[in-house]
């Protein structure tokens, strides 16, 4: 960025011109380039971030996936289950009597 840039005329009130002025003490930088800097930071350049963005839209399909085989897992599990429970214990639950609920009290 250079003075060939365009410029833009800026009034601020003294309470913001003096926060802005310590920032940019602090931070090493002209009061212009705290500014510019405040500014890219609430503004940023969306070419700098497409490989970034496009990431992420990866990583949230790699999720979306994930959720899907998680849910199939799990229904496959639980059917299979049941199924073999079921088996494994038709005898044992036919043969008992039914055991009456205890009433709180």
């Amino acid at each position: 960025m250079g003075r060939e840039d365009p410029q833009l005329k800026l009034r601020l009130t003294e309470a913001l011109k003096a926060r802005v002025t310590a920032a940019a003490q602090a931070n090493g930088r002209s009061v212009n380039a705290e500014i510019v800097a405040a500014l890219e930071t609430a503004f940023p350049d969306p070419a700098k971030y497409r490989e970034e963005l496009k990431f992420l839209d990866e990583i949230d399909e790699i999720q979306q996936r994930l959720d899907r085989i998680r849910a199939a897992r799990l229904a496959e599990a639980s059917e299979s289950f049941t199924e073999e429970f079921i088996e494994e214990n038709a005898e044992k639950i036919k043969g008992r009597p039914r055991q009456p609920k205890k009433k709180d009290h």
